[in-house]
């Protein structure tokens, strides 16, 4: 990961309107009109292939998640605080 000053780190995690990516460069990104589904779940922000694991058990690494399962309990997870909540588009959870 890149190296940043103190300056540059105050001022990147003080603005709110941005995010910062770990990549090739450090960036930030305007954040107005992103949600975090979108984030995490479109292909427009996020490229993790549905196979790579993103948790594994450290005592068993064959007891493993990955994205697309992870994906799928989040949007389960969702439907159910709707169903059971009447949660809707907008609300703070």
């Amino acid at each position: 990961l890149p190296t940043i000053s103190a300056t540059e780190y105050e001022s990147v995690h003080t603005n709110r309107k941005s995010i910062v990516i770990h990549g090739d460069a450090l960036r930030t990104r305007n954040m107005d009109n992103i949600t975090l589904f979108d984030l995490l779940f479109t292909k427009e922000y996020n490229r993790t292939p549905s196979d790579q694991i993103v948790f594994a058990e450290a005592s068993d690494p064959n007891n493993h998640i990955t994205y697309g399962q992870l994906q799928d309990q989040v949007l389960r997870c969702a439907f159910g605080l709707k169903r059971m909540f009447n949660i809707q588009h907008g609300d703070v959870v």
